[in-house]
């Protein structure tokens, strides 16, 4: 079968084959770090006093806790933070 390809094509897995290079020679601690300034993920948690939220940065440290979630969504955004689903 033959198939026919434009340059957006050839350019687009151009570049997703140099990113996929990029990331196999990337180093353990590089790893680490990737997505750790845009990535955030939140948990709640029950305490004494009611339910807590923890938001984390990608690498799974913790980035702030507070007791409203409206807060945590603030501070979640000054920081430039996305929150992403997890299942």
């Amino acid at each position: 079968m033959d198939t026919l390809t434009d340059d957006r094509s050839v350019e687009t897995f151009a570049a997703v084959e140099q990113r996929t290079n990029a990331l196999r020679h990337m180093t353990a601690e590089e790893l680490l770090h990737l997505g750790k300034r845009r990535v955030a993920y939140l948990k709640g948690r029950e305490n004494e006093d009611g339910l807590m939220f923890i938001l984390y940065a990608a690498d799974g440290s913790v980035v702030t806790t507070a007791d409203d979630i409206a807060d945590v969504e603030e501070v979640a955004t000054e920081l430039g933070l996305r929150f992403i689903n997890v299942h």
